[in-house]
């Protein structure tokens, strides 16, 4: 999951500037894409995009989930939304096998919610 990054030179980075939703120069300048709102919405600042950003997979996954993987992946939302400390836990990570460890066991691409794959194209359902 990311937050809303539209690339310059696209038309959608056009249209956002010619909006006055993004400034141009901070668009240029930006490092950390994806991770960091950049749109001035009226009604939804970027402070709440981040929030947002960081509780996501709580909205989404609480109740489908453990509990215990949810909030890491909440926790790691929210380090992916402060750069610095993102880069700390990464030399953590990288330099302390317990971290890698817990790492991987909460890892929301390894986590399998669908028990049983279900087709829905018919050359496969006739077959």
């Amino acid at each position: 999951m990311s937050i809303f990054f539209p690339y310059l030179g696209t038309d959608l980075a056009n249209t956002a500037i010619d909006m006055g939703l993004i400034d141009k120069e901070q668009l240029s300048q930006r490092r950390s894409e994806r991770t960091n709102a950049l749109l001035n919405l009226p009604g939804f600042s970027k402070r709440r995009i981040r929030f947002e950003y960081i509780i996501f997979s709580w909205r989404v996954y609480r109740g489908y989930w453990p509990t215990s993987k949810v909030m890491a992946n909440v926790i790691a939302s929210f380090l992916r939304a402060y750069p610095k400390m993102y880069s700390f836990y990464l030399y953590a990570r990288n330099h302390f096998n317990f971290i890698m460890r817990l790492s991987n066991k909460y890892n929301a691409i390894h986590h399998n919610v669908v028990k049983k794959a279900v087709s829905t194209r018919v050359d496969v359902i006739h077959h």
